[in-house]
């Protein structure tokens, strides 16, 4: 048996309930419903409550507790009844009632029409943005409701479409949003890299190593900014991928090329971009081929 299903169903004032058999028929002031339960489910009046029980089976356990919970929401329905209320987003969008029909412009070639069921009262608010439905019948209402809001369910974009009032709609970031963030990213970058590059200078005998990373390539220069020359530089065009590892690997053959130029000591440029992935290993690596790093800034 179920722990639901042992509940009794109490009656409101003005509502009365019948069992024929296997069916059971609640009726009140908004309507009358009625329910044919499964085989081997009972129910009786008694005491102003509706008493359903079961047979002693286990297979039952479950139609017992749902036959319990439709009686009751019978018993609600016809008096207090149920509601859903829908709310509509977006340019032009609105919903207009005609008769025993709901009109529903919703950006399409043609308004879409739903046909107003028996037993349910639709009515249109906030100039056609608010649709609510009523009725005494739960599953009707619910029905009725998940039918208008399909025709256009709201986006997670901007959000236009059709809703449960008190619906959350998970927002995402659309493609605009998303590029200017990226951006952003790339202005600061390229602000950062300014400002070091105004406190960072290469010399003939104190080099700027600069590096440069970008999704597909990558390459390290070292330049004598007094003579506006590079004197030795390394890069990864005939690698087929720009990974850690390769960098590592770049770092190397960039600390070969800088000591076959005479270069042992230089400042590093990062290209305004921060220590660490590819950058810092192509450093790291540069280290451990021989070349030293000079923590020292000279001014222009």
């Amino acid at each position: 048996m179920s722990r639901i299903g042992k509940e009794p169903v109490k009656l409101a004032d003005g509502v009365t309930a019948s069992v024929s058999g296997q069916t059971v028929t609640v009726k009140g002031k908004l309507g009358e419903l009625s329910y044919t339960m499964h085989e081997g489910i009972t129910a009786k009046v008694e005491d102003g409550s509706v008493v359903v029980s079961c047979a002693d089976d286990k297979a039952l356990g479950a139609f017992h507790g749902l036959a319990r919970a439709l009686i009751n929401n019978m018993a609600v329905g016809v008096s207090q009844g149920f509601q859903k209320q829908l709310s509509i987003e977006g340019t032009g969008f609105k919903a207009v009632l005609k008769g025993k029909e709901l009109a529903l412009s919703l950006g399409f070639a043609s308004p879409k029409v739903f046909a107003i069921p028996d037993g349910l009262t639709v009515t249109v608010e906030n100039d056609g943005l608010q649709v609510t439905i009523k009725g005494c019948d739960k599953q009707m209402v619910g029905e009725a409701a998940a039918r208008i809001r399909s025709y256009y369910p709201a986006e997670p974009y901007k959000g236009k479409g059709i809703k449960y009032v008190g619906e959350h709609i998970r927002r995402k970031q659309g493609k605009k949003v998303g590029e200017q963030l990226m951006f952003n990213r790339k202005v600061q970058r390229q602000k950062r890299h300014l400002r070091l590059r105004q406190r960072i200078v290469g010399t003939a005998a104190r080099p700027r190593m600069s590096i440069c990373v970008t999704n597909k390539n990558m390459y390290v220069q070292f330049i004598d900014d007094d003579a506006g020359r590079t004197l030795a530089q390394a890069n990864s065009l005939k690698d087929d991928k720009a990974n850690l590892g390769v960098a590592k690997e770049l770092g190397s053959r960039a600390a070969e090329a800088a000591k076959a130029a005479g270069i042992s000591v230089v400042v590093v440029d990062r290209g305004g971009r921060k220590y660490t992935g590819r950058v810092a290993a192509i450093v790291e690596a540069a280290v451990a081929g021989g070349i030293s790093i000079s923590a020292k800034k000279e001014e222009k």
